[in-house]
């Protein structure tokens, strides 16, 4: 006998692995998705205000 009775193959890791990488990437996922809607907020709305301001500086001038 080369091995002892307790011996016993260690399992693979391939589902903690894949688990941290979900995680990871959902992370990424989210990051991205906020950035975007903190880019839109910028751009979106700062075309309104200049319409505003065109037409209240028309008005005054």
């Amino acid at each position: 006998m080369t091995r002892h009775i307790t011996d016993k193959p260690q399992p693979t890791q391939t589902n903690k692995r894949a688990a941290v990488f979900l995680k990871l990437h959902r992370r990424r996922l989210v990051q991205a998705a906020r950035r975007r809607t903190f880019e839109q907020a910028r751009t979106s709305g700062n075309g309104r205000l200049v319409q505003y301001l065109m037409i209240e500086r028309g008005r005054t001038v």
